[in-house]
């Protein structure tokens, strides 16, 4: 799974927290996201923050969207609660899921296994 965050030490927790069950790749920007993602990577789930510095979720939905429209049901998004106008007008457009930070690290590994279990293999 891949989780985007410019949050360095949360993106360590998320792994630490996971990396018994499974393989989590961290990308501190959209750009890193999207290089780690490439034409062929395959993610059973993509955890995406939705306010990262100069960069938004939305910013990630558009470049998955363009170049890994397959990858786009396994997003689910990361807020922290302050949305602007913009981000929350997006979260109502999209159906992918959300969690809220803090992150509560029990929540995380509940929702991966859920989704895992429901998901489509690639």
């Amino acid at each position: 799974m891949l989780y985007v965050d410019d949050d360095v030490a949360l993106g360590v927790a998320v792994q630490r927290a996971l990396r018994r069950e499974h393989d989590v790749l961290h990308a501190k920007t959209i750009a890193e996201g999207m290089n780690l993602i490439g034409a062929t990577a395959t993610f059973d789930l993509v955890l995406c923050d939705l306010m990262l510095a100069n960069e938004t979720g939305r910013d990630f939905h558009v470049a998955v969207e363009m170049h890994r429209p397959d990858l786009l049901e396994r997003i689910v998004y990361v807020t922290g609660g302050a949305y602007t106008a913009e981000s929350q007008a997006f979260l109502e457009s999209v159906p992918n899921a959300r969690i809220e930070k803090p992150l509560d690290i029990k929540l995380v590994c509940r929702l991966v296994a859920e989704r895992l279990a429901n998901a489509p293999r690639p």
